[in-house]
């Protein structure tokens, strides 16, 4: 049994532990928001629990011991757990948290109860617990002073310090003072806790009055607040323009602005309570009140809802609106109010109908205009396309979505094209043009273009341009030029000598170049005058035979005859002839046949050899001949060394695989394919290599040809790697032009206005919108407490400046425009509204922003739109009118209406076209307004149309109806097509003519197609002579009719045709359609038709001709048997030959002569020509002095003779005798000039003269000639050079030198110069030097131009003694020498050594 005091202290400490845990219960109770209450009474009711078992213990119950050592640690924790919670530090999970540490220090009483542990270390542990939750309230306790914190602190920690030293007492159950320091201490915090407890719970109580008492004051805060915001609120919405209200959820009017009231002009009191629907603002429109009160139901379930409407103005017009319907919502998300918010749009909507308006206009005249129009932006891209342009240009919208227009251009137009767009943007001018576009089926349109800025003041906004089809107009100009081209291709290209004479006169009107070869007469010699006045006829009975048969039967055939060309040869020729009728006339059509022909045509390809070895050799492009096998090289010209690289040495005789030519050799195989199914290859891409490697981009074209049974390839090739480079240029950058343009325009659709609110004194925002924030881009951190200034949303600080005197002054602005500029660098464009207000004794300003960007962008586009009307109207080429179409009367009409009609627009305005005479039959223009107003629009209705003075013109007319001002007008567009339809005349008559004459032709003549050969046509003679008929041939070739004989010589002709293009007196044998075979010449021109290659040829019959050769060729060998008979005669015969020989001679003799006396009559007729006008001013003058004479002797006779009159009559005779007398001296002096040459021309008189005064004399006698073309005579004569010579043959020298230069120098050219010298050389000779800068002469010509008949112009007006009498008479006749020196393209130079003192006859020169 333990003693007393043992006993005493387990009661007394079981005692006090089970008082402080009522005690803290009941506070608990009290107060369950204290949780540290609950911790320590737990704490207090284990620790009386451990007492208990303690005392079990020790009356003999060792189990009990474990009891004491788990009770002891869940005192330990729930002390210290409610200590922590006490401070402020509550646990997150505090269950698991005191059932781990409950376990911790379970298990360590548990082990040292056990023995396992010291039995003092669970109170070790419990007071190092106790003691930092003692430092834990100290540590809060100085935090919160006054409420005991320290207090319970220091007794914990006294505790815990008296639990870790003493742990060996505490831990003796034996010993009382176990049981009475432990207890007396507890007791003590149990107690000071409940004071500290009582103590918080008063500052808590002070806390909460504190709190309300802020709160009270909050809530009057509040109250002023919800004051001052609802004089904002209202100021904000009584002052913006936008109608805004209040509704219930059921649409109930709770509140509206004063804008909304003042425009339905009612009072508030007359709409709050109301459906909104039933107001003034929506009663005008029962479907407006269906729709508000759909959108009322919409908004009220969550939505949102915007819509355009019209409400009454205060002027009784509708006005437009942007209505919008915006929710409120309260903290638990239900709408509670709604918003209605309506924006006056109605001078956008205004904007936009005068927009669509112009627009309309536009496209009704861009659309029913026979004139393509099109829009495009500043750039030149292309934004609208009308109906007609897509028409004329074949454009699809794909590609003009896709700015791809300039692919349909024909690529010759392309250059031209770019460089007039670009000139016109970067000067903004207008330009025209004429362009080719490709339609979409591959046809070729023609198209007028006309392209005019679009100027904003300086600012270009775009392009309008018009497109005129004018295919019509060039196809029929082609078409008048191909009829005019086949009549000239058959006349002029014909291979037979052709004529055209009047019938039955025979005068000659018209004749080809072959006629001109064949006789060596120009057509204008030959012009209005017969065969026998040109000597053409040898035997005028010929002549007589053939025009009888002409008047006998209209057509003649003549067998071999001979005629007499220009300079005197005989040709044989055959001759046909039928009379042609051309309208009301008839015309004789002459065929000649030259039999000769064949000898003219070898020197034709002689010459036509040498031009073709000169442009090889001349061509700019590189020309290669080469075997077609291996490609091994024959020829090329001068290109090649500088473009490949190679020397011609290194290359000829090569294989172009030797030398690496080729990048790709596959590109040759293909070419050289191609070559031999199609004949030729053109502008075919390649890639070759040069010597060192560099690659070049080429193209090439190509063909074959036969040489020496060899079969060539001939390439013409051109560099073009640097246009290649500058295409892949020019397609990057037109890539970069199709790039499309965003162009996004954000609209707001929920909120007001943009407004703002900032105080007046600092400009500083104090609150702002979402309108403002969305309009702006900024958010409400950046601009609330921000200025203007920082946000520098200003473009225009003047503009501010000036606002804010404005402010300051009236206390508002109304409609201030003016430029901001947003957070991304917008431009806004706004309508500045802002007033003063006070709130609460502090100025503030509301500003409020009304974007107009939109409304003003809108009128530079009604401008805009306005001037392409304009310009499209007034610039359009043809005549436009506007006009009503119930009376015919103008509203408008453009430039050309004047131009067309002659009426001025002032006077056609308000009149009727009916009025001006310009319909000149009614009943038409009765029809074009019935179909109008039937069809609404009219496509090139033909007309007849009056100008003023009577003018009557054949029109398209083009018209379309449109309603302006409320009326049913016409747009008309008027185009004069008289010149079209004159030109459709010609043609037809062109095409007559030509056909008139093709088929009447007496020669064989047929047009068949390269290189298919199917007959085109034939004609009259073609049938006769072939005896097959037209119809049978056309479409067929000669091969499917069996024509020929020999398929192998028809394609050798149309070989040699396609390498020269005509064929001249070739003998071929054909078989006719009756089986018989006939022996033809027959010669071809190929020429283009319709574009495409035709052979003209014609066949002349000569099978019987040559059966009479062959028969001369038989009697030939038959008079060879009688050579040996007359042998006697060849003596005869060589004296007659001698006898020939000197007729010769003496005929050319007499050809020098004949050529003198023909310079001596050019001579003549120049000094006529220039008497003639002295002469004639004399003749004047004296027929004017005898009729004054005859006049003054009527006076004087009458006897009314005055003083004024004699000496009126003196005066005048003085005058007419020094104009005689002048005129007469010139006349003498130019006949003593040409005495003095004539003389010396006729003769060879010798005598001294000076060389300069002949020479004068001699070129004023030229000068005449001179004058009539466009060449001058330069003449570069030193002093006075004395001769003893002979003047003549000097003069005549120099007349020949000037003759020769005007008829062989100059052809060709348009102006020309002549340089005559002469100077003394030494003490005995004189050297005349002449030169021209003509054309030149070849190298071989000029070994023999000194030879006599040599010429160059054979028949053209060439002798060929020119030279040959200057060469005789410089080294004959004046003992001297001549030297001549010439250069192709420099000119020609001869040099003229003369003696002083020229020789005696039969004497050479010293």
């Amino acid at each position: 049994m333990f003693s007393i005091p043992v006993q005493t202290a387990i009661v007394s400490s079981l005692v006090g532990n089970a008082v402080l845990a009522g005690i803290f219960l009941y506070l608990w109770r009290v107060d369950r928001n204290e949780h540290a209450l609950g911790y320590w009474t737990s704490a207090y009711a284990a620790s009386a629990g451990s007492v208990g078992f303690r005392m079990l213990s020790l009356a003999g119950y060792a189990q009990a011991a474990y009891g004491e050592g788990l009770l002891g640690a869940a005192v330990v924790v729930l002390l210290a757990m409610g200590a922590r919670v006490f401070v402020g530090r509550a646990f997150a999970m505090p269950w698991r948290s005191g059932l781990l540490a409950f376990a911790a220090m379970g298990s360590v009483s548990g082990l040292a109860a056990f023995g396992i542990l010291p039995g003092v270390l669970p109170y070790l542990i419990a007071g190092a617990v106790f003691f930092l939750a003692g430092l834990a309230m100290l540590r809060r306790g100085r935090e919160h002073p006054g409420v005991g914190y320290s207090i319970v602190g220091f007794l914990f920690a006294l505790y815990g310090g008296y639990v870790f030293v003493f742990s060996d007492l505490a831990s003796d159950p034996q010993d009382p003072s176990s049981y009475l320091y432990g207890p007396v201490i507890n007791l003590a915090i149990g107690m000071v806790l409940l004071v500290v407890t009582q103590r918080k719970l008063h500052f808590e109580a002070q806390r909460l009055n504190a709190a309300l008492l802020r709160e009270a004051e909050g809530r009057r805060v509040a109250e002023a607040a919800g004051a001052r915001n609802e004089q904002r609120y209202r100021a904000i919405v009584d002052t913006t323009r936008s109608m805004i209200g209040l509704l219930k959820p059921d649409g109930t009017v709770v509140d509206v602005n004063r804008t909304a009231l003042e425009r339905a002009g009612v009072q508030l009191q007359d709409v709050i309570g109301k459906p909104y629907w039933e107001t003034p603002w929506w009663a005008h429109d029962p479907e407006q009140q269906q729709r508000l009160k759909e959108a009322v139901r919409r908004v009220a379930a969550g939505g949102h809802d915007r819509f355009e409407s019209n409400h009454p103005g205060r002027h009784g017009s509708l006005d437009h609106f942007n209505f919008f319907l915006t929710p409120i919502r309260d903290d638990a998300g239900q709408v509670i109010y709604l918003v209605p918010e309506g924006h006056d749009i109605t001078a956008l909507k205004r904007t936009e109908h005068n927009l669509h308006a112009a627009e309309q206009r536009f496209r009704a005249i861009s659309e029913g205009s026979m004139l393509g129009v099109f829009v495009t932006d500043p750039a030149g891209k292309t934004i609208y396309y009308s109906r007609r342009a897509f028409e004329i240009t074949g454009v699809s919208e794909a590609e003009l979505a896709g700015g791809r227009i300039a692919e349909r251009l024909h690529p010759q137009d392309l250059g031209q094209h770019k460089t007039q767009w670009r000139a016109a943007i970067a000067e903004r001018k207008p330009f025209a043009g004429e362009r080719r576009h490709f339609r979409r089926d591959g046809s070729i349109s023609w198209a007028r273009l006309h392209v005019a800025p679009i100027m904003e003041g300086q600012e270009l906004m775009g392009f309008v341009g018009t497109l005129e089809d004018i295919t019509v107009r060039k196809q029929t100009e082609q078409a008048l030029r191909e009829s005019e081209e086949r009549f000239s291709s058959f006349f002029a290209l014909s291979p037979e000598p052709f004529a055209v004479a009047r019938y039955p006169g025979g005068e000659y009107m018209q004749v080809n170049e072959a006629w001109e070869r064949t006789f060596g007469f120009r057509e204008a010699e030959v012009t209005g005058r017969t065969g026998l006045e040109i000597g053409l006829w040898e035997n005028p009975e010929d002549r007589e035979k053939l025009y009888g048969d002409i008047v006998r039967r209209n057509e003649a055939r003549s067998g071999e005859i001979r005629l007499r060309r220009k300079n005197g040869d005989f040709i044989v020729v055959q001759i046909s002839a039928r009379v042609v009728t051309l309208g009301q006339s008839k015309f004789i059509l002459w065929g000649t046949h030259d039999v000769t022909e064949r000898r003219r045509m070898q020197e034709a390809l002689r010459a036509s050899e040498e031009r073709l070895a000169r442009v090889f050799y001349l061509l700019p492009d590189l020309v290669t001949i080469s075997s077609l096998d291996e490609g091994r090289f024959v020829d090329m010209n001068h290109q090649w060394e500088s473009m490949m690289g190679y020397t011609r040495d290194e290359a000829l005789g090569k294989p172009t695989a030797e030398l690496g030519i080729w990048v790709h050799p596959e590109q040759r195989q293909r070419l050289v394919e191609d070559v031999m199914r199609e004949g030729i290859v053109r502008n075919r891409e390649i890639s070759v290599r040069r010597k060192d490697g560099t690659q070049l981009v080429c193209e090439s074209s190509g063909s074959t040809f036969d040489w020496q049974g060899q079969r060539l390839l001939l390439l013409v090739t051109r560099d073009v790697t640097e246009q290649k480079a500058l295409e892949e240029g020019r397609r990057a950058a037109e890539a970069k032009l199709r790039e499309s343009e965003e162009k996004f325009s954000r609209f707001f659709e929920l909120g007001p206005e943009p407004m703002v609110v900032a105080r007046y004194e600092d400009a500083v925002c104090i609150d702002v919108n979402q309108a403002w924030l969305d309009k702006f881009g900024f958010s409400r951190e950046e601009v609330i407490g921000h200025t203007p200034q920082e946000l520098d949303f200003w473009l225009d600080t003047e503009e501010r400046r000036k606002a804010i005197e404005v402010l300051g002054r009236t206390g508002e602005i109304d409609g201030q425009e003016t430029w901001f500029k947003a957070k991304d660098g917008r431009r806004i464009l706004a309508e500045n509204l802002a007033k003063v207000f006070e709130l609460s004794g502090a100025r503030f300003v509301l500003w409020n922003v009304h974007d107009i960007t939109e409304q003003r962008n809108a009128e530079i586009q009604l401008r805009v739109s306005e001037e392409k009307f304009s310009k499209a109207f007034h610039s359009n080429p043809d005549y436009m009118t506007i006009s009503r179409l119930s009376d015919g009367t103008l509203l408008d009409c453009n430039d050309a209406f004047e131009r067309f009609t002659g009426y001025a627009r002032n006077e056609a305005i308000n009149r009727s076209a009916l009025d001006l005479g310009i319909w000149p039959y009614p009943e038409e223009r009765a029809r074009f307004t019935a179909l109008l107003r039937e069809q609404g629009w009219l496509r090139d209705f033909e007309c007849t149309l009056h100008g003023r003075g009577g003018r009557e013109m054949a029109c398209l007319l083009t018209a379309s109806t449109i309603e302006m001002r409320g009326e049913q007008c016409i747009i008309a567009v008027a185009r004069d097509v008289s010149e079209q339809r004159r030109i459709e005349r010609e043609l037809r008559a062109s095409e007559e003519k030509f056909s008139a004459i093709f088929h009447h032709s007496p020669v064989a003549l047929g047009v068949t197609s390269i290189p298919e050969g199917q007959y085109l046509d034939v004609n009259e003679a073609w049938e006769r002579q072939f005896r097959y008929s037209r119809e049978r041939m056309l479409g067929k070739t000669s091969l499917d009719i069996g024509l020929w004989l020999d398929a192998a010589e028809r394609q050798r002709l149309f070989d040699d045709l396609g390498a020269h293009s005509q064929v001249r007196g070739r003998e071929v044998h054909f078989r006719r359609g009756d089986g018989a075979e006939i022996l033809c010449e027959l010669s071809g021109q190929v020429f283009e038709l319709d574009g495409r290659k035709v052979l003209l040829w014609g066949a002349h019959d000569v099978t019987e001709h040559r059966h009479v050769q062959r028969q001369i060729e038989e009697l030939n060998q038959q008079l060879e048997a009688r050579v040996l008979e007359r042998t006697a005669r060849v003596e005869k015969a060589n004296a007659e030959l001698e006898g020939a020989l000197e007729s010769l001679k003496q005929a050319q003799h007499e050809l020098v002569r004949t050529e003198k006396l023909a310079a001596l009559g050019s001579l003549v007729a120049g000094v006529a020509h220039e008497l003639n006008t002295p002469i004639g001013n004399s003749v004047t003058v004296a027929s004017t002095l005898h009729d004054m004479t005859a006049d003054f002797s009527r006076v004087l006779e009458a006897g009314k003779l005055r003083r004024s009159v004699l000496d009126g009559y003196v005066d005048n005779a003085r005058t007419a005798a020094d104009l005689l007398l002048s005129s007469l001296s010139q006349a003498n002096e130019l006949v003593s000039s040409f005495k003095q040459v004539a003389v010396d021309q006729a003769s060879s008189q010798r005598r001294r003269f000076d060389l300069k005064l002949v020479i004068e004399e001699v070129t004023a006698t030229l000068t005449p000639i001179i004058k009539k073309t466009p060449f001058r005579l330069h003449l570069e004569l030193t002093g006075k050079v004395a001769m003893d010579s002979y003047p003549g043959p000097v003069g005549q020298v120099v007349t020949n030198l000037v003759m020769n230069s005007l008829t062989h120098a100059f052809e060709g050219r348009e102006t020309g110069n002549m340089t005559l010298a002469a100077r003394k050389r030494g003490q005995r000779q004189v050297e005349i030097v002449y030169a021209d800068d003509g054309v030149g002469i070849s190298g071989s010509d000029m070994q023999r131009i000194f030879d006599p008949f040599f010429t160059t112009k054979l028949g053209r007006g060439g002798s060929g003694l020119g030279l040959h009498i200057v060469y005789n008479l410089v080294t004959r006749v004046l003992g001297g020498r001549i030297k001549a020196s010439s250069e192709l393209g420099g000119g020609t130079r001869f040099e003229i050594t003369l003696p002083l003192k020229a020789p005696a006859a039969g004497e050479d020169e010293a």
